[in-house]
């Protein structure tokens, strides 16, 4: 029986846009797959992980609910 492969989420607090759709744009360059997330900053960042504060909701969460809906 095949294993499923489980996408692989990454998420990066930074607060430049700039820096962001740099990011992004070198993802998407070297071809990597990732699912590539953003948060504002570092103190965000937990609270995506552990679905609190403006991340309560599933659909707010940076890994749209597959986490946090648990």
């Amino acid at each position: 029986m095949a294993e499923r492969i489980k996408p692989i989420t990454i998420v990066m607090a930074d607060d430049d846009p700039d820096d962001r759709a740099l990011t992004a744009e070198a993802f998407a360059e070297c071809r990597l797959a990732y699912d590539l997330r953003f948060v504002e900053d570092g103190e965000e960042l937990p609270d995506s992980l552990h679905c609190r504060g403006e991340y309560t909701d599933p659909a707010a969460s940076p890994y749209r609910g597959s986490s946090c809906s648990t």
